[in-house]
């Protein structure tokens, strides 16, 4: 017996969102399709937020190497935040 599961991510990029925190956050919004879009990403689309719409904080981790002085190659984590809305709170307008 195998167990589906379910891959939240971004509906234009199609990339997965990772991470314990991201993942339980995502989770627990009750929404039955795992599609987010960022805010610039809806109006980018032609798409409108539904009234009263509530947004979830997302951390994405980037990984910036930067050259100390003596040439030694240092990585350092950078966190990134993003507000992203789930496809269901998105009015599509009607086609023309």
């Amino acid at each position: 017996m195998t167990t589906a599961t379910i891959t939240h991510r971004n509906l234009l990029s199609q990339r997965a969102y990772t991470g314990k925190y991201n993942l339980k956050l995502l989770d627990s919004a009750g929404y039955t399709k795992p599609l987010w879009l960022t805010f610039h990403q809806i109006k980018k689309c032609g798409r409108k937020l539904k009234q009263w719409t509530k947004w979830l904080k997302i951390i994405y981790i980037d990984k910036i190497e930067k050259v100390k002085a003596d040439g030694s190659i240092e990585e350092e984590a950078h966190k990134l935040y993003h507000i992203v809305f789930n496809v269901e709170q998105c009015i599509t307008p009607p086609k023309k």
